[in-house]
């Protein structure tokens, strides 16, 4: 792009802002770097029908669907703009030119962002990178249409993969790295294969496991499509859900219920985002009549650890949620 055309953009988008990184439809008020990320998404401002001009094109391009629909792309992006699905792209090996502030916090991804700018929320930061292809999990028309001003943009959310290898083989065709998707679910599945033989084999017969998070009297719930393990223990590892919980609350990313329902939704065995100790929850009048809680069948980490639920994160989790599970269950 040239100097002046790039400057004369700037200018015109100058004054929009807007939350790029939108996280896994996090709960609100949990006080965390998630619930900021999610509330930006309605700080937008601005006219972008203003700014006709989009980044450099590459040659070719090729159509591909998103959840906004048919998106014209890169048939080989060079610059992407990772403001979702960061730790995806990365797992593909192709290290972004930009992504945003939460995802790069990640600590599963610590050592892997060379040459990854963060540019946060701010537009005018993400044209001076200038990229080829954007991705977002924020698919509202006025969002995706801000970021199109600059470069093509594929929208997707976060729980719209059914599984972990359909989230790979999508942006592996997205990003031209199909072979190396492919061969990412071939080792993953050979060494996940073997973890979930050793938790199926030492879960006795109907016995559940529950994926919380508990924050100032409030829980709430994961499912397979979510963060906090329950993409792991559900989707990956094959664990089941007590039977009590509706199929609803653990379709999405997460639900909110009521502290009287704790007794009847809790499985034998919980994993729980906290910043409680073990026995700050055994001393409280409620969590420490919880059988798990009681007999220490419960596994505590916080939201840095166990918000991520990319691929590398994935990678880096299963081991200790599948080595915990297997070890409760001999108690």
């Amino acid at each position: 792009m040239a100097s002046s055309k790039r400057k004369w953009l700037a200018t015109a988008l100058l004054c929009l802002t807007m939350a790029a990184s939108g996280c896994e439809t996090a709960p609100e008020g949990t006080g965390g770097k998630n619930n900021s990320a999610t509330n930006q998404t309605a700080n937008n401002t601005g006219d972008p029908s203003q700014a006709e001009t989009k980044a450099p094109a590459t040659a070719e391009k090729r159509t591909i669907t998103a959840a906004t629909g048919e998106v014209e792309v890169p048939a080989q992006p060079k610059r992407v703009a990772a403001q979702a699905f960061l730790g995806t792209v990365l797992a593909l090996g192709v290290q972004p030119v930009a992504s945003e502030t939460f995802l790069m916090n990640s600590p599963y991804l610590e050592g892997k962002l060379d040459g990854v700018t963060d540019v946060g929320d701010s537009l005018e930061a993400l044209l001076e990178v200038e990229p080829d292809l954007i991705i977002t999990q924020i698919a509202q028309a006025e969002t995706v249409d801000k970021y199109a001003k600059i470069a093509p943009t594929v929208a997707m959310p976060y729980n719209r993969f059914a599984s972990i290898q359909e989230e790979m083989r999508y942006f592996g065709d997205l990003l031209d790295k199909k072979d190396v998707a492919e061969q990412w679910i071939a080792d993953f599945e050979r060494k996940t294969g073997k973890l979930r033989e050793a938790v199926q084999g030492a879960l006795h017969e109907g016995e559940t496991v529950s994926v919380m998070q508990e924050y100032d009297g409030t829980v709430f719930l994961f499912g397979p499509k979510s963060g906090r393990g329950g993409r792991i223990m559900y989707e990956i590892l094959g664990a089941k859900p007590p039977a009590a919980i509706p199929e609803h609350m653990l379709a999405d990313s997460y639900y909110e219920f009521s502290l009287e329902k704790l007794p009847e939704y809790t499985g034998d065995y919980l994993i729980l985002t906290t910043n409680s100790t073990l026995e700050q929850l055994k001393a409280d009048p409620i969590w420490g009549k919880l059988p798990s809680i009681r007999d220490g069948k419960v596994f505590l980490w916080n939201e840095n650890q166990s918000w991520y639920r990319d691929p590398i994160a994935v990678e880096g989790q299963i081991n200790s949620l599948a080595e915990w599970i297997t070890k409760a269950a001999k108690k």
